[in-house]
């Protein structure tokens, strides 16, 4: 069966190339080859590249989308705010390719650092993290990437070691209740009772404050996590401990 071209740029995703850029960048090449006026597989393939640091052929694949994606907006009045951001996003990647700077190194970075934590590397994911930061001093680190270190942190064994991501996933997004049970399980593992308790207390009211904007498959999941909040909440106090290995070991799969 003859693979198209839209099978191949579903393989050639942002996704994936930020941990598989190598490994797919004949893929991407793929549907270029099958669609070459297609300006954003043709991004893809430059994305490829730039994550490989193959800066000179990153730029020419950039160049042709960013051209292709000029002439659409020439030929078509409607498509062109739709585009604007593209073009931007395209020609300060170019700019900074140019001037020296991989603005792609960083997000590697921080997908792949993300990846170890899902694998219980922990110890190493705060590694490319933090050389991340190293690297751009400036650089943000969304609440999302560093709740991941959290809570998967918590659930290897390395609560101690992650307990400041969880305060950064909660100082980026306060608001969340998400972050907030992520840093109560880590905080309760080391020994901080009262504020894990209150942290796992603000994201009950959290899910109450939105069951309502929930579809019911969803509600559902949240109010059974709500129970069990409820049930640590209660032994905490009563000095009990609700953290056993079968406990934890159900949290992989909430």
């Amino acid at each position: 069966m003859e693979i198209s071209a839209k099978d191949w740029g579903n393989l050639c995703t942002q996704d994936n190339l930020w941990l598989y850029a190598k490994e797919l960048t004949n893929v991407c090449e793929k549907a270029v080859e099958l669609q070459p006026d297609n300006p954003f597989f043709l991004y893809n393939l430059g994305l490829a590249y730039a994550i490989q640091d193959k800066v000179d052929v990153a730029i020419i694949k950039f160049q042709k989308a960013l051209n292709l994606i000029s002439e659409i907006q020439a030929r078509d009045e409607n498509s062109q705010k739709e585009l604007d951001s593209a073009i931007y996003q395209i020609k300060k990647i170019i700019k900074e390719l140019r001037s020296g700077k991989n603005p792609t190194t960083t997000t590697v970075l921080l997908w792949q650092g993300s990846d170890l934590a899902k694998k219980g590397e922990i110890l190493k994911a705060l590694d490319f993290y933090y050389k991340a930061q190293e690297i751009d001093p400036k650089l943000e680190i969304s609440a999302e990437a560093w709740n991941i270190v959290c809570w998967n942190g918590s659930l290897y064994g390395y609560a101690t070691d992650v307990i400041d991501a969880c305060e950064q996933a909660v100082e980026n997004a306060i608001d969340d209740g998400l972050f907030h049970d992520s840093r109560g399980l880590a905080r309760a593992l080391t020994g901080q009772t009262k504020e894990a308790i209150e942290d796992f207390r603000y994201f009950i009211t959290w899910i109450d404050n939105n069951l309502e904007t929930m579809d019911y498959e969803e509600s559902s999941k949240f109010s059974s996590i709500k129970t069990i909040r409820e049930r640590w909440i209660n032994e905490l106090q009563n000095g009990k401990n609700p953290f056993t290995d079968q406990e934890i070991k159900k949290l992989f799969s909430e």
